[in-house]
């Protein structure tokens, strides 16, 4: 029972890969840009664990961000359909999300303006889905810390340094360098430990806890 709920990693891994994604869409609801923002941390969070069990899969990497993309829109329009009338049937609301998203294309491609603010919501969501989905697999199944930790760090960045608001979003991007830093150092020990297991190293279990007291 224990070895079935290990994660090789460690769970603090994926604490630390979620609360990245969950710092920086926070910090867009905290702008209040516009309404409906608010399923932005609840597509990052299960962006994260479907990632984790795809990265988990023997499914190859191909098939595997296929079923993300199409997990991906199913469950961001769900989210974001949830901000449309409660009289529309959800056949309805799909084909009026899709329908505004044509539209914002139209305009984009020719040269007009769209101020739909749910276009707005539908492609953050999207975006914050596939950093979600991209953070862990670049942490579980081909570690690549700086893919985690830049892509959603320039989202955030972006966001704080166009805000011209009152909510103190400086104090977001604070916690995510923290955050930022104790995941690199804890995917860096996590090599570390993997090279040390494969040469027959001994090395203490409780290597990370002593790092965190060092630390703080």
């Amino acid at each position: 029972m224990l070895k079935r709920n290990r994660l090789e990693e460690g769970w603090t891994t994926l604490f630390l890969t979620w609360a990245m994604v969950f710092v920086a869409a926070t910090a867009i609801v905290q702008s209040n840009l516009i309404s409906g923002l608010h399923v932005i941390p609840f597509v990052g969070t299960i962006a994260i664990l479907v990632g984790l069990a795809l990265a988990k899969s023997r499914f190859p990497a191909n098939t595997a961000h296929l079923f993300s993309l199409i997990y991906g829109l199913f469950l961001v329009l769900f989210f974001v359909g949830t901000n449309l009338p409660a009289d529309m049937t959800w056949r309805e609301r799909v084909f009026d999300m899709l329908l505004r998203q044509v539209e914002w294309l139209r305009d984009a491609f020719g040269g007009g303006t769209n101020r739909d603010g749910l276009i707005f919501v539908i492609q953050t969501a999207f975006v914050f889905w596939l950093l979600g989905y991209t953070a862990s697999w670049y942490t579980f199944r081909n570690p690549r810390e700086w893919r985690v930790v830049v892509p959603t760090g320039l989202v955030l960045l972006s966001v704080v340094y166009y805000y011209v608001g009152p909510t103190p979003l400086s104090l977001y991007l604070a916690a995510y360098m923290l955050l930022s830093l104790l995941y690199v150092a804890r995917t860096y020990l996590i090599a570390r430990e993997k090279s040390w297991r494969s040469g027959g190293v001994r090395y203490e279990r409780t290597i990370w806890s002593t790092f965190l007291r060092a630390a703080f």
